[in-house]
């Protein structure tokens, strides 16, 4: 079975706008209003085959499916997989308009098409059509619905009415006579009570129950047991839409009526017929009992009230619902619902949402302002709110519930040059009075008593916009302003003061964004260029200042401080464009957080200290948590129902019930920290895509191999995708994994699905994968699979083994053929210096006894003398020929044959010349490229040195002939004169032909001499070669 992918691992970006699963949640009770909900939308712009999705199942693997007109869509949370309709298949979805899913019991998928129904394989995504063997009187074949009863079994109706249901015998849906007899009713829909053993059937006529033991109908006509749903007016009229629900509840509509059976107490729980909200197609009832009805419109059912209350459609707000048809509705396992329409799929989630988004109204038309810019809180002694603004009225006042009030104090008077009330902070002093810091624009008191507002002109203002306010302990009240000036308010005197003497190198500072007091004795201020100013409250003086110096790494990181707390007794945190700095008070100091630390930006707007030592900061992306012990960063968005993510500088409050308040462009964001107190441990991590190369392999069906995946040595480019399945948390869930044999240790994969091994050697490995919460929280259990690269032939184990017996081999015969040649040449030069030895030794004693005669002849037989001396002389040159012969010959210079043949050719020339000797040397070119060992050489030019000697000194010749040829791997020696000759069978005696016979042996050759009386010699050498 084919399968198209949209490859949709997607980065935070995308995250924020596509795969945010909303919540909504019912204010700080469990109750909603309908204006609370925010849906995200998917349609086919974003992932979506079609917008026609006509239902939604969650397998117990926790995959969404989706059937749509276009085929059937999976969701991973990180990846859609699409089936469809392939041609010339067997195997693929029968057609691609899917109208309904189900997962039975025994995990089988069935699938419902316009033309059939069929089952899927999810390990390799192949469709089975399974028969239906229709009845003869349901000529119209168009479904009604598919559903799996409690009696355990898969029925399906037809629209124009026919029952049928699948029989595991024959393997093929039959009709339903042999479990429900025929009748004379259409039947729309049927549930089935297996408390009571009995079915109850929609039908033209209204409801009719059957009851499997007494095999009675039981209908509005025929009720002998008193049963209420058929007492009642609606039960006679034609029903479409049966539901039953865990309770034992009824859910059903008729034309005028939606009303609720309860089957165990038998009595109408719920009847409204006053809504008019008609064409329900369907009913589904969440975990907390509420019953939800879709068709034309969503609605709930309210049992206390007794009436629908009909989900507004709003196709004007940005996270807002709207759909022409509602085709079906449920409830994964974390209470997210799944809202299939005719304009793509909604999604909401009733406990999720913990963020709420509070505009402000004009008091003067009522209407939602924008770009209203809240940049400070006050609370009231009752428990009331203010927020600070730098647009319209400038003051707005809410209840502790976050219910608008109308107006208490006119500041409007007050507003600067352009008509503006900028209001940028404010606080309440321990006398319960209100003091308003405004830009460009006057200092402000207001008393709750009266509200009366009083305008203060003191000239130390001198219309400075004042940014920051505090108060210490004494009730001494200090300000920050826009010009770069700290001004003191004495509480028993009422005056103004600045802060004096100021030191020179802080006539720069600017902004005083914040003034933090510390409880005790110093106030912190945070300037926009000037670092972070340390105030004694005693003195009034400003201590010491900490501001970033680029030659000094121990400095503060940044000299613009947006805001600062105290996040523990001896630690400030502040923030800065940077990101979070940590400050030891006592060492002094600092750490910086940034996004490398998990921090969402770098740019953290406002602080507030929650419970130990987290902090909740706002930042351009949204409100985040981070527990400093440990430094554990939890990042919240528009997923938890943050629809504005861009706050204001300090613009925060921590209530006195506990709640947090963060201002931002559009009004105000109220949460309740101890809500994410509970974090769950997270679900079991799923492989959720595996692809090779840029391949997506069938996952299931790798995973259900025991074997797990098996490669060729080419295939190991690998990314292998993962996910705990958590919509709702996958994005606050960190992953670990390791690839035994290729990584040391576990690797954090800090906020991704997916990891890549490229150029995998042969082996065996194991994947694996586990999860924690960003908080820390472990699910210990290991997902893991097994991955066998088969190496290629040259890197398997045999392989290895033939080349080290290969290399021994060679490595033998090479050292084997080494010794032998070293014991070869040791035998020829041992045989080269006896030689030698005998050679000069009778030489040299023939020319000491040829000495001792001449010097005794010398003055009496002068004659015999010179003969001495010539024959000593004849001795010296020959031991002299010898000796040069042994030298040449043991150069290593010489072991060609080209050498070879230059050295015969000369030797030859200087005997035959000399004697007037006419000579002709032949030889084969293919002579010179043999190579012959050391002893060899010197046995083949000592044979043709011999025969060349004694042709000189006895035949007597005029003309010689010397061929050197080589045939069929012979090397030949063809020595011929015209000289006198000799007999050929006479006995050849002397040491010279002897050594040439010895020499020609040695070579494994055969020498010939032959001769005739005045015919001439021939001499013939042959050896192998």
């Amino acid at each position: 079975m084919k399968s198209q992918e949209h490859d949709s691992r997607i980065n935070t970006n995308c995250i924020k706008i596509f795969l945010i699963f909303l919540c909504s949640c019912f204010g700080y009770s469990l109750h909603a209003q309908q204006s609370d909900i925010k849906y995200l939308h998917f349609t086919r712009h974003n992932f979506l085959a079609t917008n026609q999705v006509n239902c939604i199942a969650q397998d117990k693997k926790n995959f969404m499916w989706f059937a749509t007109s276009n085929g059937i869509q999976r969701f991973d949370g990180n990846r859609w997989l699409w089936l469809a309709q392939q041609k010339n298949s067997t195997t693929s979805l029968p057609d691609n308009d899917v109208v309904a899913l189900i997962e039975d019991k025994q995990e089988r998928f069935w699938v419902q098409t316009s033309s059939g129904i069929c089952l899927l394989n999810r390990n390799n995504f192949e469709f089975t059509s399974i028969k239906i063997a229709r009845s003869p009187e349901h000529k119209v074949k168009v479904f009604q619905s598919l559903i799996e009863l409690q009696d355990g079994r898969i029925w399906f109706t037809l629209a124009k009415g026919g029952i049928y249901y699948y029989d595991e015998a024959v393997k093929q849906f039959i009709s339903a006579d042999k479990i429900i007899p025929k009748s004379s009713y259409s039947i729309y829909q049927v549930v089935y009570d297996s408390s009571h053993h009995q079915y109850f059937l929609g039908t033209d006529k209204g409801i009719v129950i059957y009851n499997v033991l007494t095999k009675q109908f039981y209908h509005a006509g025929f009720n002998p047991q008193g049963i209420a749903l058929l007492k009642t007016t609606y039960a006679r009229e034609s029903v479409m839409v049966l539901y039953l629900n865990a309770s034992g509840q009824l859910w059903s509509s008729s034309a005028s009526t939606h009303y609720c059976y309860n089957i165990e107490k038998n009595g109408i729980v719920f009847c409204d017929s006053t809504s008019k909200i008609w064409g329900a197609l369907g009913y589904t009832t969440d975990r907390s009992g509420t019953t939800w009805s879709y068709g034309y419109n969503i609605a709930k059912m309210n049992l206390e009230t007794g009436h629908m209350e009909l989900i507004k459609q709003t196709p004007d707000e940005l996270y807002g619902i709207n759909f022409q048809n509602g085709n079906y509705m449920m409830e994964d396992n974390e209470n997210t619902y799944w809202i299939a329409t005719t304009d793509g799929v909604f999604i909401y989630n009733r406990f999720q949402q913990q963020f709420f988004q509070h505009p402000i109204k004009s008091y003067a038309d009522s209407e939602v302002l924008k770009h209203i810019n809240v940049w400070g809180f006050i609370e009231l002694a009752d428990s009331s709110i203010i927020a600070l603004t730098t647009r319209g009225e400038g003051l707005y006042y809410f209840d502790k519930n976050l219910n608008q009030l109308p107006a208490k104090f006119d500041v409007t008077p007050y507003a600067n040059a352009k008509s503006r009330v900028n209001i940028r902070c404010g606080l309440r002093d321990r006398a319960n009075h209100l003091w308003v810091g405004c830009e460009h624009g006057p200092l402000l008191k207001l008393y709750p008593e009266t509200r009366k507002v009083e305008k203060i002109s003191d000239t130390v203002f001198a219309d400075l916009s004042i940014y920051s306010m505090t108060e210490d302990k004494e009730g001494n009240l200090w300000f920050g302003t826009f010009e770069h000036v700290i001004i003191r308010r004495d509480v028993i005197t009422g005056k103004f003061s600045r802060i004096v003497p100021m030191p020179e190198h802080f006539k720069g500072l600017d902004n005083i964004f914040c003034l933090f007091y510390d409880g005790d004795k110093y106030i912190w201020a945070a300037t926009s260029k000037s670092g972070l100013l340390k105030i004694n409250t005693h003195t009034n003086m400003v201590e010491k200042t900490y501001i970033n110096d680029p030659g000094n790494n121990k400095s503060i990181p940044s000299s613009t401080i947006n805001s600062v707390i105290q996040s523990s007794l001896n630690e400030l945190t502040m923030s800065t464009p940077l990101g979070m700095v940590v400050m030891d008070i006592i060492k002094e100091n600092f750490r910086v957080l940034n996004t490398a630390d998990g921090l969402p930006d770098d740019n953290v707007s406002a602080l507030l200290k929650g419970e130990k030592r987290n902090v909740w900061f706002s930042s351009d992306n949204g409100i985040s948590k981070i527990k400093l012990e440990g430094m554990k960063v939890t990042s919240y968005g528009i997923l938890e129902g943050l629809t504005n993510e861009n706050f204001n500088f300090g613009a925060a409050i921590r209530l006195s019930d506990g709640r947090m308040l963060f201002g931002h462009s559009e009004g105000f964001t109220v949460f309740n920290p101890a809500k994410f107190s509970n974090e769950n441990v997270p679900e079991e991590v799923r492989i959720t895509g595996i692809k090779l190369f840029d391949k997506y392999l069938n996952v299931d069906s790798i995973l259900s191999d025991k074997k797990g995946m098996v490669l060729n040595y080419s295939q190991n480019f690998l990314t292998i995708e993962f996910s705990n399945m958590s919509f709702l948390k996958r994005y606050h869930t960190l992953y670990s994994y390791q690839l035994e044999g290729v990584d040391k240790d576990w690797v954090i994969n800090n906020g991704m699905h997916q990891v890549t091994y490229s150029y995998l050697p042969g082996g065996d490995y194991t994947f694996k994968v586990k999860c924690a919460t960003r908080s820390g929280i472990t699910y210990e259990k290991v997902t893991s699979f097994k991955i066998k690269i088969i190496p290629p032939v040259w890197r398997q184990w045999w392989f290895y083994a033939l080349c080290i017996i290969a290399a021994a081999s060679i490595t033998y015969l090479f050292l084997n053929a080494r010794y032998r040649r070293k014991i070869e040449t040791e035998k020829v030069r041992s045989r080269i210096a006896k030689d030698l030895h005998d050679d000069m030794g009778s030489t040299l004693s023939t020319i000491n006894i040829l000495s001792e005669m001449a010097k005794k002849k010398i003055d009496t037989d002068i004659p015999t003398t010179k003969k001495f001396i010539h024959q000593i002389s004849d001795n010296s040159n020959r031991i002299m020929e010898s000796m040069d012969d042994i030298v040449w010959n043991i150069d290593t210079a010489n072991d060609s044959m080209e050498t070879l043949l230059s050295r015969m050719r000369a030797f030859a020339g200087s005997l035959l010349e000399a004697r007037d000797i006419t000579y002709n040397l032949k030889e084969d070119e293919s002579i010179k490229n043999i190579k012959l060992e050391l002893g060899r050489r010197h046995d083949f030019f000592m044979i043709f040195k011999e025969a060349i000697n004694n042709l000189a000194k006895y035949s007597e010749c005029k003309k010689v002939t010397i061929e050197i040829l080589l045939k069929k791997n012979t090397l030949m020696l063809l020595i011929t004169d015209d000289g006198k000759g000799f007999e050929n069978n006479l006995q050849l005696d002397g040491n010279g032909l002897m050594n040439m016979q010895q020499r020609a042996a040695a070579l494994k050759g055969v020498l010939k001499i032959q001769s005739k009386i005045n015919e001439g010699t021939k001499v013939e050498l042959k050896i192998p070669v």
